[in-house]
């Protein structure tokens, strides 16, 4: 799949947009503060400098002629934007947002003991995993890990479609609905595999008829 000779000059403009984004974030010195008082200042700022990790690694992508697979590594940066989006919602439910993110740890803490226990039942290092699990109070169960962390149910259509302090006036209902749409549905064809995804590495008809004997 060949690019065309245009988009490097925009690709330059998206490395120079995030370089400039970045600097910007930088210059303001973030410190953050005791993580058990102020859990946001750690989870909003790592989650914000995983996004810029993520923005760079797309642009290597398409600097190396991957667009699509580009496209679809951007959806986690949907992902980062979403989970600020709604941390930063309602200043009132910060912290216990942050909380129920970093709590989610201990869900997938649960989610690994039960299989560590399964595949290592009988052996000797199953006495070593049963002594870890009774330091860090760790309950071996899978349901936990299945659920989102937020314990909102369609989590990104929710955040993507309610209000929030920063949206600009001209966020209505089906312009978010639109967002919601192009951002996440679109780019999760992309994580997903599934036609769009893979079409551009379909065989053309004329050249497996020139190939064929």
């Amino acid at each position: 799949m060949t690019r065309p000779s245009s988009n490097a000059a925009e690709i330059r403009k998206i490395r120079h947009y995030v370089r400039r984004a970045e600097a910007e974030v930088n210059k303001l010195g973030i410190t953050p503060r005791f993580p058990r008082r102020f859990p946001f200042d750690c989870v909003g700022l790592a989650t914000l400098s995983k996004a810029f990790a993520l923005s760079k690694a797309c642009l290597e992508l398409l600097e190396s002629r991957l667009p699509d697979e580009a496209y679809g590594l951007c959806r986690s940066v949907v992902e980062c934007a979403t989970n600020l989006r709604y941390l930063t919602a309602d200043p009132d439910l910060q912290d216990q947002r942050t909380h129920d993110f970093v709590k989610f740890a201990m869900a997938d803490k649960s989610f690994w003991m039960h299989y560590a226990l399964q595949q290592f039942a009988g052996r000797k290092e199953e006495q070593e995993i049963l002594e870890y699990r009774k330091q860090q109070g760790i309950v071996a169960e899978t349901k936990s890990a299945r659920r989102h962390w937020s314990g909102v149910s369609g989590f990104v259509w929710f955040v993507t479609t309610m209000d929030h302090p920063l949206d600009a006036p001209g966020a209505t209902p089906n312009f978010k609905k639109a967002a919601y749409a192009a951002d996440y549905y679109q780019t999760g064809s992309f994580v997903h595999c599934s036609v769009s995804a893979v079409d551009n590495y379909f065989a053309e008809e004329w050249a497996s008829r020139l190939s064929a004997p």
